[in-house]
């Protein structure tokens, strides 16, 4: 009788023992699955996706600024790859020829020329390769490759008044409007937490004016950008 009961609290034992030896070797498979399936804090790919999500990027293009005038630019974004990128450049120019004191010979004034310039884009971009760089572990907050659709309107006013009044007084004074319409491909990298660099190419329809001169054409586009970007 006291060897039943003993055999049979023996088999309860060795039962309860098994049963909590299967969910325990359970729990380990599980939690290294989990540490295997979880990514690692210095995996590159899990601090891109740790890192904050830009919405809107102000850009100023020193380069171009040198060259055109003020450019800068707004990009907002508006889908995860989609964005809207808004860009002014704004310039006036004044040249002397020669002695600043100097006179025109016909008019009597100083012989200054003053351009003045202002051009304002709507770009929408569509940024096609951000899973892969994801994949990568490579930036992805308006870092990328894109297509973009692009529409451009300029104001240009022309004033020289020392350079042969009587035979180009017309061609060398006025007003001058552009609009254009144009596909582009560009490649855009921000640099550090400051700096970025964006250069783009395409061809699209310019219609020029300038007084009764008109004229629609086909127009081919290339810009670089390299400057600061918050």
């Amino acid at each position: 009788m006291i060897q039943n009961k003993f055999v049979k609290t023996l088999s309860i034992v060795l039962i309860s023992a098994n049963i909590y030896a299967q969910q325990d070797s359970t729990k380990v498979e599980l939690s290294q699955t989990n540490m295997a399936l979880a990514p690692k804090l210095n995996d590159p790919f899990f601090n891109v996706r740790r890192k904050k999500d830009e919405k809107y990027l102000w850009k100023l293009n020193l380069l171009g600024t040198f060259f055109k005038g003020l450019d800068i630019s707004y990009e907002q974004k508006i889908a995860p790859k989609w964005s809207l990128n808004i860009n002014s450049i704004t310039n006036l120019r004044s040249f002397n020829f020669g002695n600043t004191n100097a006179l025109n010979w016909a008019s009597n004034e100083p012989l200054q020329n003053i351009n003045f310039s202002q051009s304002l884009s709507f770009q929408l971009r569509y940024y096609y390769n951000l899973n892969k760089r994801t994949r990568q572990g490579k930036p992805t907050n308006f870092s990328g490759n894109y297509f973009g659709l692009e529409q451009s309107n300029s104001y240009n006013h022309y004033n020289y008044n020392g350079l042969y009044p009587f035979l180009f007084s017309d061609r060398f004074s006025g007003n001058g409007f552009s609009t254009s319409l144009n596909l582009v491909y560009g490649i855009q990298r921000k640099i550090g937490k400051v700096g970025y660099i964006d250069a783009s190419a395409g061809i699209g329809i310019r219609h020029n004016e300038f007084g009764q001169y008109k004229e629609t054409i086909l127009w081919p586009t290339a810009k670089i950008a390299i400057g600061l970007a918050h």
